[in-house]
Order: C-alpha cells, then sequence, then structure tokens
C-alpha cells in the first residue's frame, strides 16, 4: 500500500518503492496493475524534493508520469500538471525520480503510451557488490597492489561479451586510475550451483589517503538483463 521496504524472503507483490525519501515522505498507492499507477504522495519538508518511484510490475513500454494537486484527496485533479515526464520502461525496477512540492498533497498518474516488445523470457543478469571487490595487498603510496573483482551471474541466461570498467579515485585530485577488461561469457546457475567469474588487477597508489574504487560491467547489447541497477558497485579504501 505504501511501497516501503520488506523482507527479502518476501514475494514482491507491491507495484512501486521509494528512493531517496527520508520520515518527511509519506506515500499511499492506490490501484495498479501491468500498465497503470495511481498513487499519493506528500512532503512534509520545508522546500521542494525529487524523489524516485522505482516500478517493479509494469509491462515494457512507453509510460508518462503526471504529478498533479490533489487538494481534496478525490483521485481528480485540481489543477494543471506540476510536472509530466514520458520514460521507457524495458526491465524490471526501472526508476524515475519527480518534482514533489513542499507541503502539498499530489497525486501520481503512470499510464502506458505505447507498448513494447518483451525480451526474452529467460535472461542473465550480472550481479556485483562492494564485497565483491577485494584488494589483496594493503595499499601502500608507490607500491603495487593486487586486487580481485568478482562478477555473478544470478540470471537465467548465459550472458556474453562483458565488458568491465574499474575506476579508482583519490579523494583529492579526482583523477582517476582507469582499467577496463572483457570477459567472453558467464554462464547461469542453472544447477543451483552460484557461477561467478574473477577479474585480477594491479594499482600503484600515487598518493596516500582516500581511494574510491569504482567497478561498472556491461553485457553484450544482444542481450537484456533481467535488471541493469546490481551493475555497479564502490568501495572506499585508505592507502598508506
Amino acid at each position: 500500500m505504501t511501497g516501503s521496504h520488506v523482507p527479502v524472503t518476501q514475494t514482491p507483490a507491491f507495484a512501486v518503492t521509494w528512493n531517496n525519501v527520508n520520515r518527511e515522505f509519506a506515500a499511499l498507492v492506490g490501484h495498479h496493475d501491468s500498465r497503470s499507477i495511481k498513487a499519493w504522495t506528500y512532503s512534509f519538508a520545508p522546500a521542494s524534493k525529487r524523489p524516485g518511484i522505482r516500478f517493479w510490475q509494469l509491462d515494457p513500454g512507453r509510460y508518462r508520469l503526471s504529478v498533479l494537486p490533489d487538494n481534496n484527496f478525490d483521485g481528480k485533479p485540481d489543477g494543471a500538471p506540476l510536472e509530466t515526464i514520458d520514460f521507457d520502461c524495458v526491465e524490471r525496477l526501472t526508476e524515475q525520480d519527480f518534482a514533489l512540492p513542499p507541503r502539498e498533497l499530489c497525486l501520481l498518474e503512470v499510464t502506458q503510451l505505447e507498448a513494447l516488445p518483451r525480451g526474452d523470457a529467460l535472461r542473465p543478469d550480472i550481479a556485483l557488490t562492494g564485497r565483491d571487490i577485494q584488494l589483496l595487498d594493503a595499499p601502500r603510496r608507490g607500491a603495487e597492489c593486487r586486487g580481485r573483482l568478482t562478477l555473478h551471474n544470478i540470471g537465467a541466461a548465459e550472458a556474453t561479451d562483458l565488458k568491465i570498467e574499474l575506476k579508482i579515485t583519490p579523494a583529492t585530485d579526482h583523477i582517476p586510475h582507469t582499467f577496463t577488461r572483457s570477459v567472453a561469457k558467464l554462464s547461469w546457475p542453472d544447477d543451483l550451483t552460484p557461477r561467478r567469474h574473477a577479474v585480477e588487477f594491479t594499482w600503484t597508489p600515487r598518493e596516500s589517503g582516500r581511494h574510491c574504487i569504482t567497478a561498472s560491467v556491461k553485457c553484450s547489447s544482444r542481450h537484456r538483463e533481467i535488471c541493469t541497477l546490481n551493475n555497479q558497485a564502490s568501495l572506499s579504501v585508505k592507502a598508506e
């Protein structure tokens, strides 16, 4: 009903969840199906905010998100749209941000403008988190440091032609070390055995202090992944 977070063991029966919100944000999700959503939102903050709405059940298509004033909570707009955004939804967990004015009840209407072709029923899903970025040596200025990035395929099809980019950025000059790697294919866990691939790299810090390691991966354009939100991760490390 609200789009609040639920335990990961619960079936995702909700239509949406929200990002970039705090306790000053309130929401109630109304009627929804695979091609439309209606929800009310309210911000208790004194200034405008820009939360994100993440979609869990929409069919692939081109959609319109309208932010409308609804002062009396009757589901009918009380004025012109405050914002109208057209966007494409081609995968689960597509997200769209929107402008939310302070202390004004708003009706969000999401409607499908055009259906888009469905992707393959079985798709790959490359995943990584900050825990998958490991340094095998203690980083020290001027000394070579070995590292490892572990990629996982948690989908239901083989992933091919993976392109990996790794950036290590110092907190001072913000000029990153950039590494690129390729992986020909990564199988899927068809026998319930985890499928992963480790990519080795070396890095020589130019300076001491904090560094941010960011890794990202892309599949071949021939594949549409189940979700691409888990294709990037970062880790903060300190070089002596």
